[in-house]
């Protein structure tokens, strides 16, 4: 039997949120028409039981289950009107013995006419507390997805997850563990390499950074997290980051290192100024430094195509010094930063 795995996820995670998915799962993404623009629906060549199991390890991942607001699966396809969904919906609730229901409805706005199209019913409606969810979301006119099911997925942050000093720290992870040139970066770092980390208040790269054990730079004139000033592997320089570049250079060249160095950074800053920073550092840094930095288009908040021509700039005026590895969308950036993964020449 056919299935279908549908998600809610924020507006501005959708695209790359599906791209993700198919790529990590091995997945294939469901042309929608009229559905919202949170929702994202998902079918398997491996069946049903594969999509439950992507479906349990998203509602586990440290990082997916802070950016999935729900999940769920649905059962049948529905060519035929609004109508005829609903009877079919009605049908598959009374089969399951529902003694309550919560409707989940893509969009949101179908919520209310679901309740008043199922009539008189055994079964009661509840937000909170439910026996069964039922699902219905609208492709396109007279195409809809339903499902019944005893799971909600209403994702959650687990209470054993780690809470790091700042949401900064999720952009890191994702950039080493979530995409191909990161880690091949991450199997480099350890107790003999170093980590240049620039605008690191209040900690979030320098956190994640000095847990692989790498001696970390973190330049910044603002406060560190107290969890971190303790830690010895960390160096914090209460400079700016104009200021600090000859105590940079000075501490990674009196120190005995026998691996690649890493220039970080995730400054709150224009692109222009961001790159004028990396090239004062692109001077004396050693061949084989790996860079990653994100780049912030702070004014450009309009059409795509224009932050795509002023990160092609942003690549251009990185590649006097940089070989570019690769730039991503990260799920953590926001709609206005990209990513870069570099190596010094």
């Amino acid at each position: 039997m056919d299935s279908w795995l549908m998600f809610d996820v924020p507006t501005s995670h959708r695209s790359r949120m599906a791209k993700r998915l198919v790529r990590d799962f091995n997945l294939q993404r469901v042309p929608i028409g009229r559905l919202d623009g949170t929702t994202v629906v998902l079918q398997s060549q491996q069946g049903a039981e594969h999509l439950k199991e992507v479906l349990e390890h998203c509602n586990a991942d440290p990082l997916l289950c802070r950016l999935i607001n729900a999940g769920a699966l649905c059962s049948h396809l529905i060519r035929g009107s609004f109508q005829q969904a609903v009877d079919k919906l009605k049908e598959l609730i009374v089969q399951s013995h529902a003694k309550s229901i919560r409707i989940h409805s893509c969009p949101k706005k179908l919520d209310a006419l679901i309740a008043g199209a199922l009539g008189d019913c055994s079964f009661e409606f509840s937000p909170t507390s439910f026996s069964h969810c039922a699902f219905i979301a609208e492709i396109d006119s007279n195409l809809l997805l339903i499902g019944v099911d005893t799971r909600y997925f209403s994702f959650r942050v687990p209470e054993d997850c780690h809470i790091p000093v700042s949401k900064a720290y999720f952009k890191l992870l994702d950039a080493f563990e979530r995409t191909e040139v990161g880690n091949q970066f991450l199997n480099e770092i350890g107790p003999k390499s170093w980590c240049v980390d620039l605008g690191a208040s209040p900690g979030g790269w320098t956190e994640y950074l000095s847990s692989k054990r790498a001696l970390v730079i973190s330049v910044d004139p603002g406060s560190l997290n107290d969890s971190l000033s303790s830690r010895i592997n960390v160096v914090h320089v209460r400079m700016t980051a104009e200021d600090a570049l000859n105590e940079c250079k000075r501490l990674i060249q009196e120190s005995d290192f026998n691996r690649p160095g890493f220039l970080c950074s995730d400054m709150n800053v224009s692109s222009s100024k961001v790159l004028n920073l990396i090239e004062m550092y692109s001077f004396w840094i050693p061949s084989g430094t790996r860079l990653i930095l994100t780049i912030k288009f702070h004014r450009i908040r309009d059409a795509e195509s224009h932050r795509s021509e002023e990160l092609a700039k942003a690549l251009e005026t990185l590649s006097k010094h940089w070989i570019i590895n690769a730039t991503e969308w990260l799920l953590f950036n926001t709609l206005h930063e990209r990513t870069v993964f570099g190596t010094k020449k």
